[in-house]
């Protein structure tokens, strides 16, 4: 559908391909195709081949109104009354002489196809004459199959010129869901409806269906349905017999400034660059969260460009929101990428036709940004279009892995693509822990860890924003703790099963279960909600604000299902309520429409605060963002890493960062199994280690703790 498209509100030859940017995508997802233009070429039609054999598998009905001028002798012969039998001989020499200039493959293709749609009642033609000029309208109107449409006007007329950057042509987009353009819009609909019934006041129209049909059927005597795949291959033979058709206009360039300031890359990121060049351009850049891995490899990208002249680069991505983070930031580069998630209505066209482009030698630089999903697709569309790359250009080919401790997974290892000789894997945490077979696929890859950049790097740097830690102690209610000491006694009995099995899978399943329970416990704790309330009584609300909760419903200690009780993020959402801070929850729940107006809320501070789960670990970028609430935690180190980075990133006006990090104990009085407790406490401190070490206020999180390491033997620990 239509709206499923990226569709700006205007295209320019100066930055964009009418044609491969507008017209075909569009095409494709269009079931009529209303167009009136002062001039009409028959070449256009075989410039959009694969638009239009898109647009014909759609059913698509085109009506077509071609500007020309009214002779005075022919003007004279109408005033008197007399039949248009001159005009339209006229028209018809004219339309054979279009259908006489072209011999090529692909121009008989062409001609098949509209010959098809005639025939098949698919195209109507007319002429529109004026006395001494051109009816010089320039308007376009698709529509899809429900109903929505799109109106442009603009310079462009349908000829091959104007449709590729030889002519500087600019057209406006008006879309029809968009009710604020409305009286935009609504003109060049009455008007093309005027026209074509022949109601305008100083135009004539003459239908010249008949004339279409008879010259095209002299033509193209015999007819078959258009398939898309004939016309693709003859487009690919005519840009490698017309490699002008296209000139280069994607040309990657290093901006001057990024934002009000100078652009130059900080030392971390020259030296990272530098090491992977060492290592031939393969390598894992272990940058801190906020340390700058994304500029820094698409300024390698530019680099790489500049010294072999052709390139292409595919970046991977776990999320939707981070492709289109992506997408900006390589804009500041002079790069508009191929985006590829969502559907592949969205993005396939426009994808073969960049490859089919960039493996014929047409264009030069080709950049694409796919979530792992698309890549991952059983149907292996995407990972089949970048086969097509021809050998001799796998030197070539720059494939970047963001947040690439996803691809240690087999499913998406798998789909990496081999044929990239030049590989960048990024990530703040690219160790996967203890699964060494994840691991091993990373590296094996990528190859090793050329660049190392820490947190403390950063902070001692000052590329990110130094901060306060405070803790805030909750204990378990005693039932909680009872919950808790016996599913762990459960846990450790299940865990020597497990082992002794050999790692049944129907064991470690239960295994899970146990883990998963027991982890509900800790992060829907009741004390949680009294802790903060207790916290929120003693502050205002504050500005950039991020609060992050637990996944999932809460386990109250009763043998529910999932899909029984309160969410945490609902919970919290409630007492911020109750506390005057204005909150929105953030989640995977959030279509993007939803998220866009969320995050501008959030950051024009009309909400002071995101209520969030898991999506804002990675791939969310508000460097506004100046404190965080902690209240729910995995054990992984890779997400508190991530959590931590995200709030440090720097911002105009931010001088410190604040973290409240709401950790868990069994209460002190509790003595029957010090040793359960003492492993809870060893389970939170490896997070509190990390944030406290660093932090400005590094002893206070220590006091805090002082009584709890005291009771279970822990200072040595710290």
């Amino acid at each position: 559908m239509l709206r499923d498209i990226k569709i700006k509100a205007v295209y320019d030859s100066e930055h964009d391909n009418i044609l491969e940017d507008f017209y075909i995508p569009v095409l494709a997802h269009s079931v009529s195709y209303d167009r009136a233009v002062g001039y009409f070429d028959a070449k256009m039609l075989i410039s959009s081949a694969r638009g239009m054999a898109s647009f014909i598998d759609n059913d698509g009905q085109m009506r077509l109104i071609c500007g020309a001028t009214l002779k005075e002798k022919e003007y004279q012969a109408i005033a008197k009354g007399y039949e248009y039998r001159e005009i339209k001989e006229r028209i018809e020499k004219n339309f054979l002489e279009i259908i006489e200039s072209d011999s090529s493959d692909l121009f008989k293709n062409q001609i098949n196809a509209l010959t098809w749609m005639i025939r098949n009642n698919r195209l109507d033609v007319k002429i529109a004459l004026r006395r001494d000029g051109i009816h010089h309208q320039k308007t376009g109107i698709f529509t899809d199959d429900n109903g929505d449409f799109i109106v442009f006007q603009g310079s462009a007329n349908e000829t091959l010129n104007a449709l590729t950057p030889a002519n500087y042509e600019v057209i406006n987009v008006f879309k029809s869901w968009n009710a604020e353009f409305k009286d935009h819009y609504e003109p060049h609909v009455r008007n093309f409806q005027q026209l074509w019934g022949n109601d305008a006041k100083n135009t004539l129209v003459l239908d010249i269906s008949d004339i279409s049909e008879r010259i095209l059927s002299q033509a193209s005597p015999s007819v078959f349905r258009p398939k898309i795949k004939d016309e693709i291959d003859l487009w690919q033979q005519r840009l490698n017999d017309h490699p002008a058709i296209f000139p280069n206009k994607n040309v990657p360039i290093v901006p001057a400034k990024i934002g009000e300031h100078d652009f130059s890359l900080r030392r971390h990121q020259r030296e990272a660059l530098n090491s992977w060049k060492e290592n031939r351009f393969q390598g894992l850049f272990e940058l801190a969260t906020g340390a700058g891995k994304t500029i820094t490899a698409i300024y390698g990208a530019v680099k790489m460009f500049e010294s072999r002249k052709k390139l292409l680069v595919v970046i991977s991505v776990p999320y939707q929101n981070l492709a289109d983070q992506w997408a900006e930031n390589l804009e500041l580069f002079n790069i508009t990428p191929v985006v590829c998630y969502g559907g592949e209505g969205k993005w396939l066209e426009h994808l073969k036709s960049k490859m089919l482009s960039f493996n014929a030698g047409t264009i030069d630089f080709c950049a694409v940004v796919v979530v792992d999903a698309t890549f991952t697709s059983s149907k292996r569309t995407f990972s089949d279009i970048l086969e097509t790359l021809p050998s001799e250009l796998n030197n070539r080919f720059l494939f970047i892995g963001d947040e690439c401790h996803h691809h240690g997974a087999e499913k998406i290892a798998n789909a990496l693509p081999q044929n990239a000789d030049l590989r960048i894997g990024l990530s703040a945490t690219p160790d996967r822990g203890k699964e060494d077979e994840g691991n091993d696929r990373i590296t094996d890859y990528y190859g090793g860890i050329v660049s190392q950049y820490t947190l403390e790097d950063a902070l001692k740097d000052q590329v990110l924003t130094p901060y306060e830690y405070h803790l805030i102690p909750v204990e378990l209610t005693v039932e909680e703790t009872e919950r808790y000491v016996d599913l762990s006694k459960q846990i450790s009995k299940q865990f020597a099963i497990v082992k002794s099995s050999k790692g049944n899978p129907a064991h470690i399943d239960k295994l899970n279960i146990l883990l998963s329970k027991r982890a509900k416990v800790v992060n829907g704790c009741e004390n949680k909600p009294i802790a903060l309330r207790s916290l929120l009584k003693s502050i205002e609300p504050i500005n950039h604000s991020l609060f992050y909760c637990a996944e999932g419903k809460l386990d109250d200690g009763s043998e529910q299902d999932d899909q029984d009780g309160l969410k945490q993020i609902e919970n919290i959402s409630s007492i911020l309520h109750e506390y005057g801070w204005k909150s929105s929850q953030f989640t995977a729940n959030e279509k993007k429409p939803q998220r866009e107006q969320i995050l501008a809320d959030f950051k024009n501070e009309s909400i002071h605060s995101l209520v969030a789960m898991k999506c804002l670990d990675e791939g969310v970028d508000i460097p506004a963002c100046s404190t965080a609430f902690i209240l729910a935690s995995s054990r992984k180190p890779r997400q508190f890493v991530q959590r931590r980075g995200r709030i440090l990133r720097k911002s105009k006006g931010k001088t410190r960062a604040v973290i409240y990090d709401f950790f868990v104990t069994l209460p002190l009085e509790f003595s029957d199994d010090d040793k359960i407790g003492r492993r809870l406490l060893k389970a939170e401190l490896e997070r509190i280690k990390e944030f406290a070490n660093l932090s400005l206020n590094k002893g206070e999180a220590y006091k805090t703790l002082g009584d709890y390491l005291k009771k279970l033997d822990l200072y040595h620990w710290i």
